[in-house]
């Protein structure tokens, strides 16, 4: 885990965390086709929110991992991604997180997200990474007149801080930090150790929904 300090203290009371409705969503289906906007009402679906930085190593190794999760669990688990760039040690953090949400005004936010997590080695080295960004963009279908248009969208900016101002007020002072269904987790070892956590969050879900049902 890639960390940082804030110098503002987390305002959370009682480890209880507040998150506004502006991350990017992803759910797979058992097909690992994506779900996000066909999960089944009629289950209970557990939330898993990434605060990232998309220069960290540590997010990147992470990443595959829960890619995996959400295969291991179709249509059960819910991951939200949301944008928390280190720009005290990762100079291009910002221009990543920029570009990530200019792709997503051509839905392509998760797809670019993989491909620029794979190419991290590419990238993060460099004095200005725009041209590298724009070759992701093109290799993914994207209008990149429109991408290159959409990364000076002050609208993407402020997503960017309020997400990441989020973060500081739940505690967050490392990437990647994670919360299921609210509440922040250790990072797990492993994909197993995370599948464990999911299975014991799901059994919970599960039994306090039948309490409320009876």
């Amino acid at each position: 885990i890639v960390v940082a300090k804030n110098k503002n203290k987390p305002q959370t009371e009682n480890g209880s965390a507040q998150f506004a409705n502006n991350g990017h969503s992803r759910m797979l289906t058992k097909e690992g086709k994506d779900a996000t906007n066909s999960a089944n009402p009629a289950q209970k679906v557990v939330t898993l929110i990434e605060y990232g930085d998309i220069q960290c190593p540590a997010c990147k190794s992470y990443n595959p991992v829960v890619v995996e999760l959400l295969k291991a669990f179709p249509e059960r688990l819910k991951l939200v991604f949301k944008n928390y760039p280190l720009t005290q040690v990762h100079p291009n953090a910002m221009a990543a997180a920029v570009a990530a949400e200019a792709a997503a005004k051509q839905g392509k936010f998760f797809e670019y997200v993989d491909n620029a997590y794979e190419k991290q080695e590419e990238w993060a080295g460099l004095d200005n990474p725009q041209a590298k960004f724009e070759d992701y963009a093109k290799a993914l279908g994207m209008n990149v007149e429109q991408f290159k248009k959409d990364q000076k969208d002050p609208a993407i900016a402020k997503l960017i801080s309020d997400q990441s101002n989020e973060g500081i007020q739940n505690g967050v002072n490392g990437t990647p930090s994670f919360f299921i269904n609210g509440v922040k987790i250790e990072n797990p070892a492993n994909l197993e150790a995370f599948k464990q956590i999911i299975s014991n969050e799901l059994k919970t879900v599960s039994v306090n929904e039948g309490t409320s049902q009876n």
